[in-house]
């Protein structure tokens, strides 16, 4: 369940894998664990597996994160039915 956050969808013709909000959170992580070992002249294969744990963790902890945020109920959408068209408004 991923609740009301926001999804990305990367592909082609609109077809691809959809990426959260935890897959956003964690792949900036690793950026700023990539960019910080880059920064301080360490080790490249460390950097990598500091960016890969960075990653796993922010991906986990914001799955956490928005299963104890979450309220447990749907957001509410408006279907096309729902919504008076002009016609079935009454004019008086």
């Amino acid at each position: 369940m991923r609740g009301n956050l926001p999804n990305i969808s990367i592909g082609l013709h609109g077809e691809g894998m959809e990426y959260g909000m935890p897959f956003v959170v964690g792949g900036l992580a690793a950026l700023v664990a990539l960019a910080a070992g880059i920064l301080a002249h360490v080790d490249p294969l460390t950097t990598l597996w500091r960016a890969a744990l960075a990653l796993v963790l922010g991906w986990v902890g914001a799955n956490v994160w928005s299963v104890i945020t979450s309220t447990g109920k749907m957001p509410e959408q408006e279907s096309v039915e729902a919504i008076a068209s002009p016609a079935d408004v009454e004019t008086s």
